[in-house]
């Protein structure tokens, strides 16, 4: 699932230039501890990585916007 995701995020002119050189294995990685862990699996994600206040601080300098 993660892995389909992010080709086609890789694939849309809106979302790709938010990674440039394409989504990495480690970023994956990370999407996918955390999407286990909000459907109910390990918490690895909150144990390893922080939980959801890191995620949010990663995205926080994207400059992400609405569009």
């Amino acid at each position: 699932m993660v892995d389909d995701f992010y080709a086609r995020v890789e694939r849309d002119a809106l979302l790709a230039p938010f990674f440039p050189g394409g989504v990495g294995e480690e970023h994956r990685a990370h999407v996918a501890a955390w999407w286990a862990e909000v459907f109910g699996g390990p918490t690895t994600y909150t144990d390893e990585l922080g939980g959801y206040e890191a995620m949010l601080a990663h995205h926080r300098r994207l400059g992400i916007t609405s569009e």
